[in-house]
């Protein structure tokens, strides 16, 4: 986790308003909840980066060396990070089978394809992050089922 805290500090993300405290705030907010659920540390730490690429609903892009990422991160937690901030979500996590399938960047149309292991990451993620900002989880049956699943494997 203290990488993650310098990661975010040394990108500025402690100074940026977000969600009436600041970007680092929510992240880290988010990675707790991921390791409060059990998710494996990938997850968590994908959480804990899911907006510095941008997302739909943040648009500030904190680093853009995606390189610099996977060194300190690993491919897998990179990975995971950029496709959340590159698709149009929560929508397109609920449409997704969770088998996987294509998902499409938001910006460039590009097409990412997903395992049913990333689409359930992601899922979580995103249940994590809408926890984290008080948001209406039950109005997403299929990212709330994920976070569901995830309880259930833990307890």
């Amino acid at each position: 986790m203290s990488d993650l805290i310098g990661f975010l500090d040394r990108h500025g993300c402690f100074g940026i308003k977000h969600s009436g405290e600041t970007l680092g705030d929510h992240l880290m907010n988010t990675y707790r909840i991921l390791r409060s659920l059990g998710a494996p540390e990938t997850i968590c730490l994908a959480g804990g980066l899911h907006s510095i690429y941008g997302t739909n609903a943040f648009q500030r892009q904190t680093i853009d060396d995606r390189d610099k990422v996977k060194q300190e991160f690993g491919p897998t937690t990179e990975r995971l990070a950029y496709i959340f901030g590159r698709i149009s979500r929560p929508k397109s996590l609920e449409e997704i089978a969770g088998t996987g399938g294509i998902l499409h960047d938001r910006l460039t149309g590009e097409p990412f394809k997903v395992s049913a292991a990333d689409v359930w990451a992601l899922r979580l993620i995103e249940a994590a992050n809408l926890l984290e900002q008080d948001g209406n989880l039950s109005a997403y049956p299929e990212i709330s089922g994920t976070m569901e699943q995830c309880l259930s494997e833990v307890g």
